[in-house]
């Protein structure tokens, strides 16, 4: 987006509660632009990921802990409303939104119609 585009409207969607320790979560996170079109991805801490790792080891997922990935994910230093709202501003800023979250889509539109603030 450059300087003379106007800002984008957007809705931001946090699926889950933020857990009590900032440094070691995730959640899924949404974001509704005003042409209707809905972005997903998860927002990981990475003591998260490490604890993901630990366990993945006991358990044998990911090749027992080898690797780890996820569709659409963001890594932030800590787990917060306002650090989603910061990383999804500078997302959209930065033009780079549709390439970090992931295009939802689905055949029944109305089972998520999103914000309607915008009609």
């Amino acid at each position: 987006m450059t300087s003379s585009e106007p800002p984008r409207k957007y809705e931001i969607s946090i699926l889950q509660d933020i857990v009590d320790t900032p440094e070691d979560g995730n959640v899924d996170v949404v974001v509704y632009m005003e042409g209707g079109s809905r972005y997903g991805a998860t927002f990981f801490t990475l003591d998260n990921v490490h604890h993901l790792f630990r366990r993945y080891e006991k358990s044998g997922e990911c090749k027992g802990g080898l690797y780890f990935w996820s569709d659409g994910m963001v890594l932030v230093r800590q787990l917060s409303q306002s650090t989603i709202e910061q990383t999804v501003e500078g997302l959209i800023q930065e033009g780079a939104l549709e390439k970090v979250f992931r295009l939802l889509v689905s055949e029944c539109p109305e089972e998520f119609p999103g914000p309607n603030r915008w009609a």
